[in-house]
């Protein structure tokens, strides 16, 4: 029973130095407490309790515990630059990260600093406006995310990870540059000789404001091609149609158009007709024009799918136009 129950104590030491020697490298963070005068106490122990969890599960830093904060810094209140540089450097932290929490009327906005206390710099100063105190979950969430990976709150956007505020008005800010691909169907309507549905496929690349996307778009199908294209954005919020157009230039394949050939012959032992099937060269290239409407989902995300539907008509000899059906990703 003795050997037992040494072994177990045994197993404990060997798996806590383990556990502490897997954390080594990580750096040390001081989450400094959460003070406002607009907001209750039991609101903000809750939000910093989520923030710390939160934290803690992504295993980027080693968290300084609260007791060790409450040791060293007592009752201070810091949410300043230089007494969160000061209290980093009492606690030999590596990073200091501090809260402001300011209530405009049906509006609360937080803030949050990340400080690297060697450096003595900023690496980031961030802030999210939220509608409730509701919100404040799904806030400290993101903002554990933004601490963790150093990247901005806009970056950290997300599925599940969207305040009511953000769902309410635009998530986008100014032009952003955007790629995606897409897939499916394209079936002729008529002009192509073969009319068979055949394999779509479409890279996409442009800039988007508020309502308007613009770019360039390449595309295989029955051949090559590229056109430039705008469309207009009906909505700011996740389910977002458009509609719009575009123009460019498709170079068809052979294959998909023919001139049947009627021949008569007579070799005066035999004489007699056939037929055959003649592929003219270029004569099915031609400009392009389309139409397109469709649906973004999740369009307040880094991350959305597209469903297109498009109408094209060719330029050329054979009075080609089709309609193409695609679903794909733009980032």
């Amino acid at each position: 029973m003795k050997n037992t129950v040494a072994g177990l104590i045994l197993i404990i030491l060997l798996s806590s130095n383990f556990n502490y020697g897997q954390n080594e490298n990580l750096k040390t963070l001081t989450i400094l407490p959460f003070y406002s005068n607009g907001i209750d106490d039991i609101s903000l122990e809750s939000s910093e309790t989520i923030f710390r969890q939160e934290l803690s599960k992504l295993d980027s830093f080693n968290i300084s515990s609260r007791k060790l904060i409450y040791n060293v810094l007592g009752e201070d209140i810091c949410t300043e630059f230089d007494c969160a540089l000061s209290a980093g450097e009492k606690l030999e932290s590596d990073n200091v990260v501090y809260f402001n929490f300011l209530s405009l009327g049906k509006k609360i906005i937080v803030q949050f600093t990340l400080i690297d206390i060697n450096k003595k710099s900023i690496i980031l100063d961030e802030s999210i406006n939220v509608s409730s105190i509701e919100d404040f979950d799904t806030v400290m969430k993101r903002i554990a995310l933004s601490v963790a990976t150093k990247k901005t709150i806009e970056e950290t956007a997300q599925v599940g990870l969207i305040t009511k505020n953000e769902s309410n008005k635009s998530f986008l800010r100014g032009s952003r540059k955007y790629y995606g691909f897409s897939f499916g169907y394209f079936k002729p309507v008529s002009g192509f000789d073969d009319m068979e549905k055949s394999f779509n496929l479409e890279f996409e690349t442009g800039a988007e404001l508020e309502t308007v996307a613009y770019g360039l778009k390449m595309f295989v199908r029955k051949g090559f091609g590229a056109s430039v294209f705008m469309s207009y954005l009906f909505s700011n919020k996740d389910f977002c149609p458009f509609v719009g157009g575009g123009i460019g230039y498709h170079l068809i394949s052979d294959e998909a158009h023919y001139e049947r050939r009627y021949v008569e012959y007579d070799y005066g032992y035999e004489h007699g007709s056939y037929y055959y099937d003649e592929h003219p060269e270029d004569k099915g290239d031609g400009v392009e024009l389309h139409l397109h409407t469709g649906l973004r989902l999740f369009h307040t995300y880094n991350f959305r799918i597209k469903i297109g539907f498009e109408y094209s008509y060719t330029l050329n000899e054979f009075n080609d136009h089709a309609f193409a059906f695609t679903i794909g990703f733009l980032k």
